[in-house]
């Protein structure tokens, strides 16, 4: 029998046992192996009998601790008297999979070993003062923990090379540490909290047999970037929102009463449980494709697309995407009732409201060039090009819907020639006929005055809903018959793109903006308001959300933060002390939306004003010591023109003007950067009206005097006193009426870069003697005041026992 008594061990881990053996009793026989309780002698924890080891060599057994001391004994059972020899029996902390359990607190945190003589030093900070941009983290200084056994557990003997983090069954063990995810960790002096965030293993160094785990600890800040890093739109659910696409529901839409398919579940962000009309998708009048026209001071819509597609409302996407995390969020800001009514629009790009096509009809004339007569006809086509015709009739040139709400989309290229020497004028449309011959809508109308012995080609696309029985046909009239005639060239034609399947709003939704970053949203909206998000010390997964006025000038009415005045005098050290201007300004900031070159209505304003639309470039040419430029740019958002309508409407007709221009004479819908606008409410026209055609199975526009106003201001017109959401206007159509004061830059920039560029604010970093307690206390929106002077602080470096080195901001 060896007995044996095992101190120094860790109640509640796994060993391993190895017994090396050098050779084993003659005849048949067993090995027992006991852990015993020292304090009690018949106190058993495990009894090992083993009769598979019958031959010299290295065998392994796993024991478990039960406390942190215990007896070991081996003893050897045999049918004849003889002996076991052991060169070596070794025990030491098993890296398996057994559960590991601490004891030190009850919620499942545990308590590192430090150095007697170590400090950390933890440098806490609330943002750069030049860049509320870009916000800093909190962090301490690398620091070492020593190889203890209670780090080694808690670090699971990562030093060691054998040490796996998987099982038999190749699955990794969420109770082994892993350097690859966040582990929580609190700082904590005397009791108070100085530090909570995460800790990051660096390396592990192993001197003179000693092994030391080198860390460091970060905050939480940043943790929403990471979380988002990878989400966009796509991964937002809007089936919720689900509805039928028709002149009344886009009516009911702008008084926030859009019907709903479904009622709205638990949870949802679009209004009460249950409810079935929503408020957060809405559909502004917008000029989409640049087609529009008018008759007798009454404009016609080809199809309700070319004016009306979904905006959702921004606080409602802002909803959406804290829900994905695990964060949540307090704002003053976001609850205003003017930011709920901030719009982002949901294009879904060029076509009506179908997606999927089920087939296609191409047509081309090859044939006879037909002469073409002083009452519209028919344009002629005579091959078929698409493997088969579904709906177009070469016999009638009729393109025939048979089926309930087909979606077409028509693209053409369509030629004809002037064959006379004479001036002559042509007169081209695409004409939407009811089963009954009524015409419905003409659609691409295009009167040119064609030269003597020249080609005229029409080029256009339109998307139209049909109805069982409506028609289709382009057709073609001149001002003097036997002059102009068709033209047939091997690229034109006629492509009728066509599906009575649809698609969901979920799709269309998501079809453009799906790519769009979730991140980038809330960046934006801290770029356009200048936001601070704070995070909350009372709950470390709810960030606090304020414009910077709100946070460090005005907080009367902020009621997510509550500031505390702090007359730190007493704790300054007078011996020492640095003060500084700020440095790397830059001589120009500017201030802009993002660029969308292919917008037609921004190009042209750009080209005349030489100044991109809704931006702000402050310039402190005073300052001939500064030398960069610097740009504020948004990710997401690009700007809008507000224009009227039509020259031959009212003026008071003024909308969002979002198309492209594809040539020289033609417009289009497109696929547009994400615009960002005001819901200024339902208008009234004095004497305009428009009209448009019935469409899935609803009423039509008839003579409408009235429509939803979106805009980048809060009125149109606008005065003085008008809030604009654009960093700057200037040169605006004067249908838009005055240039507002309470642009973003003035209202939610100026006084930050006031006090930035102002000739007395300062660095003064001091040396105070701050506690345990005024560290946990503190926050960066309190208000400091040393020598009745008023800072605000930027940066704390804090080492217990030792002074304090505060950066602050001596503020004018």
């Amino acid at each position: 029998m060896i007995a044996q008594k095992i101190p120094n061990l860790t109640a509640g881990h796994d060993y391993e046992l190895n017994l090396d053996i050098a050779s084993v009793p003659t005849g048949t026989f067993l090995i027992e192996v006991i852990t015993a309780d020292p304090s009690v002698n018949t106190a058993y924890f495990q009894t090992f009998v083993n009769n598979t080891i019958q031959s010299a060599g290295t065998y392994s057994l796993l024991i478990t601790a039960f406390t942190n001391e215990l007896d070991l004994i081996i003893n050897v059972f045999g049918t004849t008297p003889s002996t076991l020899v052991l060169n070596k029996v070794e025990i030491k902390e098993a890296l398996g999979f057994s559960a590991v359990t601490f004891e030190d607190l009850e919620d499942g945190q545990v308590i590192c070993d430090l150095y007697d003589d170590e400090d950390i030093p933890v440098t806490l900070s609330m943002d750069e003062f030049k860049n509320t941009i870009e916000q800093t983290k909190s962090y301490s200084k690398d620091f070492m923990l020593p190889g203890t056994k209670r780090n080694n557990r808690i670090f699971n003997e990562i030093f060691d090379i054998t040490r796996s983090s998987q099982d038999d069954t190749f699955t990794f063990n969420s109770t082994i540490f892993n350097p690859y995810v966040k582990t929580k960790a609190v700082l904590k002096n005397d009791g108070y909290t100085i530090f909570d965030g995460f800790l990051q293993l660096n390396d592990v160094v192993e001197k003179d047999d000693e092994v030391m785990y080198n860390v460091n600890l970060y905050s939480n800040t940043l943790s929403l970037k990471d979380r988002l890093a990878n989400n966009t739109i796509a991964d937002l659910d809007f089936t919720e929102l689900d509805h039928d696409y028709n002149k009344d529901n886009i009516v009911a839409s702008w008084t926030g009463t859009l019907p709903l398919t479904n009622p709205l579940p638990s949870g949802s962000f679009a209004g009460t449980v249950g409810a079935s009309r929503t408020d957060v998708l809405k559909y502004p009048f917008c000029d989409w494709t640049g087609s529009l026209f008018a008759n007798n001071n009454e404009l016609q819509l080809q199809n309700l697309e070319q004016a009306y597609r979904p905006w959702l409302k921004v606080r409602y996407i802002v909803d959406k995407i804290f829900a994905l995390t695990d964060f949540t969020f307090s704002s003053n800001f976001f609850d205003d009732a003017d930011f709920k009514k901030l719009y982002m629009d949901f294009n879904w790009g060029e076509g009506v409201f179908s997606i999927d096509t089920a087939g296609r009809d191409i047509v081309r004339l090859e044939g006879t060039e037909s002469f073409i007569g002083t009452s519209f006809q028919a344009y002629n086509f005579d091959t078929q090009l698409s493997p088969s015709l579904t709906y177009f009739n070469l016999a009638n040139n009729r393109f025939v819907n048979t089926v309930n709400n087909l979606n077409v989309n028509v693209s053409y290229t369509l030629s004809v020639r002037n064959t006379s020497v004479f001036r002559t004028k042509i007169t081209f449309r695409l004409v939407q006929f009811d089963s009954n011959g009524v015409k419905k809508a003409v659609i691409n109308k295009k009167v040119r005055d064609l030269l003597g012995l020249t080609t005229k080609t029409f080029r256009g696309s339109a998307n139209i809903i049909m109805d069982v029985g409506d028609f289709l046909q382009f057709q073609v009239k001149t001002d003097d018959a036997g002059r102009i005639r068709e033209e047939k060239f091997i690229h034109d034609g006629a492509i009728f793109r066509h599906s009575s399947t649809g698609t969901t709003l979920q799709n269309y939704l998501i079809k453009k903006r799906g790519s769009t970053k979730l991140f980038d949203i809330l960046n934006d909206l801290r770029k356009m308001f200048n936001l601070v998000f704070i995070e909350d010390k009372e709950d470390k997964n709810n960030i606090i959300i304020e414009p910077y006025d709100k946070v460090f000038k005005d907080t009367a009415d902020t009621t997510t933060i509550s500031v505390n005045n702090l007359d730190w005098t007493e704790k300054l050290d007078t011996r020492e002390y640095k003060l500084k201007p700020l440095e790397n300004l830059d001589l120009t900031t500017t201030f802009s939306y993002k660029r969308d070159d292919s917008d037609h209505p921004l190009k042209i304003y750009e080209n005349f004003t030489s100044y991109y639309y809704g931006s702000s470039v402050r310039t402190y040419s005073d300052y001939n010591r500064l030398e960069n430029k610097k740009e504020i740019k948004l990710d997401v958002f690009a700007p809008t023109v507000m224009k009227p309508v039509l020259d031959v409407v009212d003026e008071e007709f003024t909308i969002p003007a979002i198309f492209s221009k594809k040539d020289e004479e033609e417009f289009s819908d497109f696929s547009n950067e994400a615009r960002i606008l005001y819901d200024v409410g339902v208008k009234t026209l004095p004497t305009t009206t428009y009209s448009c055609p019935p469409q899935n199975n609803s009423s039509q526009f008839n003579q409408q005097n009235t429509y939803l106003s979106f805009s980048h201001t809060e009125e149109v017109p606008a005065t003085i006193d008008t809030n604009d959401y654009n960093f700057e206007s200037k040169a605006l159509f004067p249908s838009m009426g005055q240039i507002c004061v309470n642009n973003l830059f003035n209202t939610y920039w100026s006084n930050y870069i006031d006090e930035l560029y102002h000739p007395d604010t300062r660095i003064v970093t001091v040396k105070l003697n701050l506690n345990p307690s005024d560290i946990q206390n503190f926050n960066f929106f309190d208000k400091v005041f040393i020598k009745n002077r008023n800072f605000r602080v930027n940066r704390i470096e804090y080492k217990e026992d030792e002074l304090a080195t505060v950066e602050l901001i001596l503020l004018p």
